[in-house]
């Protein structure tokens, strides 16, 4: 090809690739002016930009009142209000509401002229205005729209109406009942230190902590308490919600309204010097009524969230008689019928006897027997519990047994006739237990004579 060729080439490609840069800037600079204008229409639709952060207070102005919510020492409290009853401040609302309006975004927006904001429910609108101690956010929330797809809102000094998520709109305009806790209880599940339960007159479960540990005061007094099983309890209780509110209680009229003058079940609990106490009783055609006594509040629960009134103490005891491990015993003596004995053990020391006969120097199967059959008696346990089971006073026990723990300490187990074939009632340091104990448990293959028969057979083989 000749040079005049080659250079008529390069001319022709320049010339192309000029075109094609010039077509790529002129697209370029279109779509950056279509982004521009996406996020200016799309600043134009947040209503506010702030750092939740900074917010020291809320006003809440609505039909029912006014409420004015400060900051102090970390925590939300109505600081002001018209609001005739006492109400505990559902924290969590205050909290969601500022995080939802320092990003609230509109998704779409109309001019309505001021005789028309009626029907946006913005002519009496909710007026939610927070402030950071230097400036104020006000915002004010109309209705839903027919096809609750969002809700009407405005900012002062602004003839555009927005429209918002459905979801966030209905948290903001909120309400009275929105700014009560819903929580059944106010107090802490670790701080817990008394729990009563009553069913009428009569009580479900009486019960105090003492280091730690709780104890039973009614319906059985000394009763084994799980304490694991109570913890667990009263962390559910202090999780539970209320479904809503139904009234307030302001004289004994009021209680009748909802039948609480007669209350199935009063529930109490306590904090040291701070008690909380709740009646419950049935509505129609389902679920509770809970009065809050220091409040009046009359919220509504479901069955789920009252299935706790049914509680069982069952439900909380343990099951064992005593709580005493062989690791931890020095001697039992038993009786039962006719057959008594004797056992000592010392399992750091490595020495056990029966009847005074030392078995320390006798085969592996015949310690392990030996422990088996404390195992046994240790284990005994309850079968059922009654508060109203007594047994004669002038009547002597068909089986004791006498556990000592390595301080000195005794424990003393009878079983006395209950009326009922092959049914006993315990009592444990002659204070009755109101249990029952099956005369299979030690009468049984795995009973305690079953075991003392395979201790003195291994003791005589060897």
């Amino acid at each position: 090809m000749s040079s005049k060729k080659i250079i008529i080439a390069i001319v022709v490609l320049l010339v192309l690739l000029g075109g094609a840069i010039g077509g790529y800037i002129a697209v370029d600079r279109s779509k950056q002016k279509e982004e521009a204008a996406i996020q200016a229409e799309s600043a134009a639709m947040r209503l506010f930009s702030y750092d939740p952060d900074t917010i020291a207070s809320v006003r809440f102005d609505n039909d029912e009142g006014h409420f004015l919510i400060t900051a102090e020492t970390g925590e939300w409290k109505i600081t002001e209000t018209d609001y005739p009853d006492e109400i505990r401040l559902n924290t969590y609302y205050v909290n969601a509401v500022v995080n939802y309006m320092s990003e609230l975004t509109a998704t779409q927006k109309f001019d309505v002229p001021a005789e028309n904001l009626t029907s946006y429910g913005l002519a009496s609108p909710t007026v939610i205005t927070l402030s950071d101690g230097a400036q104020e956010y006000v915002l004010n929330v109309g209705t839903a729209s027919v096809t609750q797809d969002y809700w009407y809102v405005m900012k002062p000094g602004d003839s555009t109406v927005y429209a918002v998520d459905y979801s966030k709109g209905e948290i903001l305009r909120g309400g009275t009942d929105y700014l009560k806790d819903r929580l059944m209880l106010e107090s802490s599940d670790v701080k817990i230190d008394g729990f009563r339960l009553m069913k009428g007159n009569e009580a479900v479960a009486d019960l105090v902590k003492k280091n730690n540990l709780w104890e039973m005061n009614a319906p059985v007094k000394g009763a084994n308490v799980n304490s694991a099983s109570v913890n667990q309890m009263l962390t559910s209780l202090t999780r539970i919600e209320y479904d809503g509110f139904a009234g307030m209680v302001k004289s004994p009229a009021d209680l009748k309204t909802y039948g609480l003058d007669d209350p199935e079940y009063t529930l109490t609990v306590t904090c040291g010097d701070v008690k909380e106490e709740l009646l419950f009783v049935s509505k129609q055609p389902s679920g509770m009524y809970a009065l809050n006594k220091a409040t009046g509040q009359v919220a509504e629960m479901n069955g789920t969230q009252a299935s706790f009134l049914g509680l069982k103490i069952e439900e909380i005891l343990i099951r064992k008689l005593v709580e005493l491990s062989y690791n931890d015993a020095r001697s039992l003596t038993v009786q039962v019928d006719d057959t008594a004995f004797e056992m000592t053990m010392d399992a750091q020391a490595g020495t056990c006897t029966l009847d005074g006969k030392d078995l320390s120097g006798m085969s592996d199967n015949v310690r392990l027997l030996h422990r088996n059959l404390y195992d046994t008696v240790g284990n005994l346990s309850w079968d059922e519990i009654d508060p109203k089971l007594e047994f004669a006073e002038d009547i002597e026990p068909d089986c004791t047994f006498t556990f000592t723990d390595s301080k000195g300490t005794k424990t003393v187990v009878m079983l006395y006739p209950s009326g009922e074939e092959n049914v006993y009632i315990a009592a444990v340091n002659g204070q009755n237990t109101h249990m029952t104990v099956r005369r299979r448990s030690l009468t049984g293959n795995t009973g305690v004579l079953s075991f003392y028969e395979k201790l003195t057979d291994a003791i005589a083989e060897e």
